[in-house]
Parts: structure tokens; C-alpha cells; sequence
């Protein structure tokens, strides 16, 4: 498979920016670098005031949240199934619920 890369690619400016200053030592020095996938390049000296362990808290405020790679749908008409569960019924003697999750009729 050939992917066209525009030849304007090849002169990009770096526009990756520096932590701001303004953060606490661990997002800047620790948090930032693990959640840019780049944690081996980490020296062991800046996890030393972190020795015993113990994390800042509040430091989930600082991370990007709310990415998902597939987000859930809610399909009502596919959890028919799940009423029936409800009502005592042993999960065999559905004749709506798929093969997959046991519907075979009694």
C-alpha cells in the first residue's frame, strides 16, 4: 500500500513547546514525559523527591481525559434480553436473546 505524503511534510517546524514553567515539578518532570510515551528518557534523579512513593495530588487535572478509541452506544432494541433476565426466566428459554449469549428456544 502507497500513502502520499505531501513533500511540504519534509520542512515542518518543530512546534512542540516546553512545559510551562508555572507547573509543579511532577507534571512537568514526570507526568508530561510518561503521557507523551517518552518515561525512559526520564532521569532517575527527577523521581528522588518522589522516593517514598508518594504522588502530588490533584494531578489528574493536568492530564487529558475523555479519549476514547471506541465510545459505547446504547442500542435499546438489543438489550430485549436483558428484561427478560429480570423476569426469573433461565437464559436458555429466550427465544429473542442471540446465539451468543445462549438463546436457543426451550
Amino acid at each position: 500500500m502507497k500513502i502520499n505524503v505531501p513533500a511540504s511534510w519534509k520542512t515542518l517546524a518543530d512546534d512542540t513547546k516546553a512545559p510551562d514553567a508555572s507547573l509543579p515539578h511532577y507534571i512537568r518532570a514526570i507526568q508530561i514525559p510518561v503521557n507523551k510515551q517518552a518515561g525512559d528518557a526520564i532521569p532517575v534523579s527527577e523521581f528522588m523527591p518522589y522516593a517514598d512513593g508518594v504522588t502530588p495530588s490533584e494531578t489528574s487535572k493536568y492530564e487529558k481525559r475523555g479519549i476514547a478509541v471506541k465510545v459505547p452506544q446504547w442500542i435499546p432494541a438489543e438489550l430485549y434480553w436483558l428484561q427478560q433476565v429480570r423476569s426469573g426466566l433461565p437464559p436458555r428459554c429466550y427465544p429473542s436473546l442471540p446465539a451468543e449469549r445462549g438463546g436457543r428456544g426451550c
